[in-house]
């Protein structure tokens, strides 16, 4: 008691009273980020060189059986030959690609990292925009019943030869599920996705865009010798510099036509040929 007896009580409001209305979602329309799109120059405190891509989106926690933001999520994080990452790694420019999902009640976050090398880091910008080419061939390829076939046997697959896990641990995972998975579907629902929503995905695919971007190159090398103009982070001081994006640049990204030298073609969803990687440290994950 001694421990906690300084952490100010809470007390539960009256019987009766009207319980806190949850947060709003966020519109189709709006982002989540106030300035976007938007760039800044981070300091990381360890040894680091990261481009984190970041779109903003509409909820999508309902949305289990069908999944539409991870099936998007594992086409860009795929390391089959003509993937993202196999146009960066080829450039010189990543060491590696990751993508995951972040799901709120009130909105959703897709996040690409791009593993900069040195020469990546001198390259961002391109590197940035073979992203949204990769993301243009995605929709102009389609996202079709045969893509979600074959990542669908994965997720079977995964399934059926998972690795046992700490019981007590499994035990204390299935009473949180409980909150977002009917009872018959805890064991698969977050491991197998039993619907293909096209038109969904291809509505998330659409969004994805700068006006819901936020990119943060995340460098010790940029940032060492940087003093001046820096801002910092309200929770931890983390500073942080903007970093200008011109218009022309932005409008290259939101283009639908490739322009310039950094055209992403053939980007490949034949699983014969690498399949998409899930695993830790590489590929997508949620």
């Amino acid at each position: 008691a001694d421990l906690f007896s300084a952490v100010p009580r809470s007390h539960p409001p009256p019987s009766g009273a009207a319980a806190a209305p949850p947060p709003p979602p966020v519109a189709p329309s709006a982002s989540l980020f106030a300035t976007a799109p938007a760039a800044f120059l981070v300091r990381p405190v360890r040894s680091l060189e990261l481009l984190r891509i970041m779109w903003s989106l509409p909820p999508v926690e309902s949305e289990y059986r069908s999944r539409p933001l991870r099936l998007v999520s594992r086409l860009l994080g795929g390391e089959s030959a003509g993937s993202l990452r196999s146009a960066l790694v080829r450039r010189g420019w990543v060491e590696g690609v990751t993508t995951s999902v972040e799901r709120q009640p009130a909105y959703s976050l897709l996040v690409v990292d791009l593993d900069l090398t040195a020469r990546g880091l001198a390259h961002w910008r391109e590197a940035l925009e073979v992203v949204y080419a990769a993301l243009r061939a995605i929709r102009g390829r389609g996202v079709t019943q045969q893509v979600f076939d074959a990542l669908h046997s994965e997720d079977e697959l995964s399934f059926r030869f998972k690795a046992k896990e700490e019981a007590s641990d499994y035990a204390s995972d299935l009473a949180a599920r409980l909150h977002l998975y009917p009872p018959q579907e805890l064991l698969t629902a977050p491991e197998v996705t039993p619907a293909f929503d096209g038109d969904r995905t291809r509505e998330l695919l659409r969004q994805l865009q700068p006006t819901s971007m936020l990119a943060l190159l995340v460098s010790q090398t940029l940032t060492a010798n940087a003093t001046d103009g820096a801002s910092s982070e309200r929770w931890y001081g983390t500073q942080y510099w903007p970093i200008p994006l011109p218009d022309d640049f932005v409008a290259g990204l939101a283009a639908e036509e490739p322009r310039g030298g950094h055209s992403h073609r053939g980007h490949s969803y034949d699983p014969p040929a690498g399949g998409f990687c899930t695993g830790p440290g590489g590929g997508a994950s949620e």
